[in-house]
């Protein structure tokens, strides 16, 4: 578990670098296995714009079907975007 003072200057981070981070995404089509989609859309998501929870919520079923190796369907996406609070 963060603490709240960690959390607090996470969220802060992330909110101060999300326009270079989503911009980077879109220019590169990807960031290679990183968690900072799962940071985004766990710690953000009312910052975020759809475009953007579509975009990070796309990077991080890559990520987790490239650990995985194994498909993520509509059903899973559904779970995983109730789980992080999108929806």
């Amino acid at each position: 578990m963060i603490e709240p003072s960690e959390e607090e200057a996470l969220k802060k981070y992330l909110e101060k670098q999300k326009n270079f981070v989503i911009h980077y995404i879109i220019s590169e089509g990807y960031f290679v296995n990183t968690h900072l989609y799962q940071l985004y859309l766990q710690y953000l998501p009312h910052k975020l714009i759809e475009v953007e929870k579509n975009i990070l919520l796309d990077g991080y079923i890559a990520m987790i079907t490239d650990l995985k190796g194994s498909n993520c369907t509509l059903q899973k996406r559904k779970i995983l975007e109730k789980r992080l609070n999108i929806i």
